[in-house]
């Protein structure tokens, strides 16, 4: 009687280990579909990522999943992945679906649905530029140092005197202080020049006053 050989189980869960682990990359399965009009893909799935680049009308592109009701799908166009509209993507592979859109027939053709951890995607640098997305045979910009000016010359802060009254306010009036009253000397009086008057003599008249129109001789 022939016993089995004791490696035969450690093949078959080698095996089933193989079937269950993924594959690389390259190895996902996509389906073929077809651009009908001039379409964006973009960085994400949505309107307010980055747009990688364009597909023209009829252009040809690789599909690996999409969205919930295949709203956008995972594309890959001339090397480049990113994410389409799948409103205006139509199913390019042979049979009853062929040319329908994918937003309607995703689900009868077996298109894989994702709900999250969506792969954003970055646009691939040009392949004739140096890393830095530089132009080959240019340097950066040397830095130019800052113009100094001279400082502008500040004028001299005039103030108004500490003893001058503020501004629309009538000077302050003190009433005079009371003095002592100013005693002034006595002026020395003069004697008077005057001739002293005329005193007739006692006993004597004095001489009548002639009448009025006539002169004295």
């Amino acid at each position: 009687m022939a016993f089995p050989s004791p490696r035969l189980p450690l093949l078959i869960v080698f095996a089933a280990v193989l079937w269950l682990v993924p594959g690389p990359s390259g190895a996902q399965t996509s389906w073929q579909a077809t651009a009908t009009t001039t379409l964006n893909f973009r960085a994400g799935p949505g309107t307010s990522y980055q747009v990688l680049g364009s597909i023209p009308r009829g252009g040809l592109v690789s599909v690996y999943q999409c969205t919930d009701g295949y709203g956008w799908c995972d594309i890959l166009y001339a090397g480049v992945r990113g994410w389409a509209s799948g409103r205006y993507l139509a199913y390019a592979g042979s049979g009853t679906y062929y040319g329908r859109p994918v937003v309607s027939m995703g689900v009868y053709i077996g298109l894989p649905i994702i709900r999250r951890n969506y792969p954003i995607y970055r646009p691939r640098p040009p392949a004739n530029r140096p890393p830095g997305n530089r132009p080959p045979g240019t340097r950066p910009p040397k830095p130019t140092p800052p113009i100094a000016r001279p400082p502008k010359p500040t004028h001299p802060i005039v103030r108004p005197p500490a003893n001058r009254p503020p501004a629309n306010r009538p000077p302050t009036v003190q009433p005079p202080k009371p003095g002592r009253p100013i005693v002034r000397p006595p002026q020395p009086s003069r004697p008077s020049t005057r001739p002293p008057s005329f005193q007739p003599r006692p006993g004597t008249r004095p001489a009548p006053r002639p009448p009025r129109g006539q002169r004295r001789r």
